[in-house]
């Protein structure tokens, strides 16, 4: 699993990226599949306001799915990526479930109840 971390705009924060990267190792425990990380952290302006957001993109990729895509906003990027973090989680919990069936596979159990009750 490849792990690429991205600070635009001046937002780079040394323990931060430290920190991103032990998070997204944990990753691993949801699935195996998984083939790249990508996190980028970056400065969001507002044009009628003259404060800026930092906004997190965790972006996951694994081999033969649709990627996961998350978008969070915050004034302060530890909480934008721990909300990211956490939004990706539960995306990744429900995604790949160990209970969830594929179509195919649902199909095969239903067939082999069918066998079973004549």
């Amino acid at each position: 699993m490849i792990v690429s971390i991205v600070f635009r705009d001046g937002v780079e924060n040394r323990c931060l990226r430290n920190w991103i990267n032990a998070q997204c190792n944990t990753f691993k425990k949801y699935t195996q599949d998984i083939t790249r990380v990508q996190v980028v952290i970056s400065r969001v302006s507002h044009h009628k306001k003259s404060s800026s957001s930092i906004q997190c993109h965790i972006s996951i990729h694994a081999a033969g799915r649709k990627y996961i895509d998350i978008y969070e906003k915050h004034s302060s990027e530890g909480i934008a990526f721990n909300r990211a973090y956490d939004r990706s989680c539960s995306e990744l919990s429900r995604k790949y479930s160990r209970r969830s069936f594929d179509r195919r596979g649902l199909e095969n159990v239903t067939t082999q109840l069918e066998t079973y009750l004549n």
